[in-house]
């Protein structure tokens, strides 16, 4: 058995170490600083766990101290933010069946000394090289090692740790893996963001109704984690319904689903009247490009709802049509019979607002009051101060429709939403009805 080369190798160690130590060498310039051999790295026994109760410690960064918190990640200690950014990659991997563990974290001054010592004198810790203390990324608190030898781990790890901040840094050892930063924020131990979430009219709330709003309950009664208190709200009244059970005949219906919530998620709708101007849209992996978009955070839910929105798109609300007659914000439509619907003291692009219908009934409209000898419908939004009050759509006699006018949602089929966007004055609710 040839032994030589060993024996000379230990006793040149100290010199190296000492000129690693002397230039400030990192696990990655290292070469390979990690756990000892792979029976320790796929153990999974015990239950995965992230302690919050928190303690301050010291950091290092090449060389330099400072102040560090540190919780509890499956047992190990571990930096706050990197624990956050783990129990958000360790949920996900649970959801795709993978047994993603800690094996090691931070690590203070005096474990990164004995790592150390038993590198250099190679008399304990199997002589598995270790970074000069004061020098490991375990000391700064970003460098985890992982249970990668552990089935499906590493290769999850290479297909999704980038999208939650983590990377492998040291090419010789897969399970070293470091948190920089990024991902989508959250975490187990991340301080409870403001329950509510506002867009484009629509606030979502987890704590209760929005006072002057209308709100509908989102209630899933298999859901333990808090959803009894959350709420969809609108500024105005739209109608809005929700179900637990299915779409609801009659409406147009959005399914509100997370993937990775088991409590039967897959049967929940939110449901708008078929004549109401928005056509929502679901995500569960973020706000949707080009949409306004209301996030869905239940911060005391487990199961990833950080990332879940509901949207819709402002540009398509510029036509809406029900039976014979068309509501356009975008100027006449070609063949049909449109009216012009101008106020002219309202700044808020009035001016390329039309009502049109597919054939010529005689309609005419006023911004002086209603006209005489015609049936006229008094168009007005009583929050808008704009002096709507002496506008009216009218009718010649013998027209075939009676036309009513409603500040608060449709009252029947026979509807076409009346809808500026870029009218802040709560036109999103206002339809001519016949």
């Amino acid at each position: 058995m040839f032994t030589a080369p060993k024996q000379s190798l230990r006793l040149s160690l100290p010199l190296v170490a000492t000129l690693w130590c002397a230039c400030g060498i990192s696990d990655a310039e290292l070469g390979t600083e990690g756990p000892p051999p792979d029976e320790e790295l796929s153990s999974t026994e015990g239950q995965a766990l992230v302690s919050c109760a928190a303690r301050t410690d010291t950091g290092y960064s090449n060389g330099n101290a400072f102040a560090i918190t540190v919780v509890t990640a499956d047992g190990q200690p571990i930096e706050l933010a990197t624990a956050n950014a783990y129990s958000l990659m360790q949920r996900a991997a649970e959801a795709a069946g993978v047994p993603l563990r800690v094996v090691s974290g931070f690590r203070t001054m005096a474990e990164q000394r004995y790592l150390y010592s038993c590198y250099v004198n190679c008399n304990c810790n199997a002589c598995t090289l270790a970074a000069s203390p004061g020098y490991s990324n375990h000391q700064s608190g970003h460098a985890l090692d992982l249970n990668t030898a552990a089935g499906g781990v590493y290769n999850w790890l290479a297909a999704n740790a980038g999208r939650f901040g983590f990377a492998r840094t040291v090419p010789s050892e897969p399970w070293h893996w470091e948190y920089w930063g990024g991902g989508p924020g959250g975490g187990a131990c991340a301080t409870p963001p403001p329950c509510d979430r506002s867009a484009g009219g629509f606030t979502f709330s987890c704590d209760g109704p929005q006072p002057g709003m209308a709100c509908v309950q989102l209630l899933e009664t298999s859901d333990s984690h808090t959803w009894n208190d959350n709420y969809l709200c609108s500024n105005v009244n739209l109608g809005m319904r929700w179900s637990s059970a299915g779409p609801l005949a009659g409406m147009r219906c959005t399914q509100l689903l997370e993937g990775a919530d088991p409590d039967t998620w897959n049967d929940n709708f939110i449901c708008v009247p078929e004549t109401s101007p928005y056509r929502f849209n679901w995500s569960s992996a973020g706000p949707i490009a080009g949409q306004v978009c209301v996030q869905l955070n239940e911060p005391a839910d487990p199961h990833t709802w950080n990332d879940n929105y509901l949207c819709f798109d402002s540009s398509t609300i510029v036509r809406q049509s029900r039976g014979p007659f068309t509501f356009s914000s975008a100027g006449a439509v070609a063949g049909k019979s449109c009216v012009q619907l101008l106020e002219p003291s309202d700044p808020h692009t009035w001016s390329d607002n039309y009502f049109c219908s597919d054939t010529d009934l005689g309609m005419k409209w006023s911004s002086a009051g209603p006209i005489a000898g015609m049936s006229c419908t008094q168009i007005v939004e009583a929050s808008d101060p704009d002096t709507w009050s002496d506008n009216y759509l009218c009718l010649p006699p013998g027209a075939p429709y009676t036309f009513s006018w409603s500040q608060a949602g449709p009252r029947s089929e026979n509807c076409v939403a009346w809808y500026e966007g870029a009218d802040p004055h709560t036109w999103n609710d206002n339809y001519l009805c016949w």
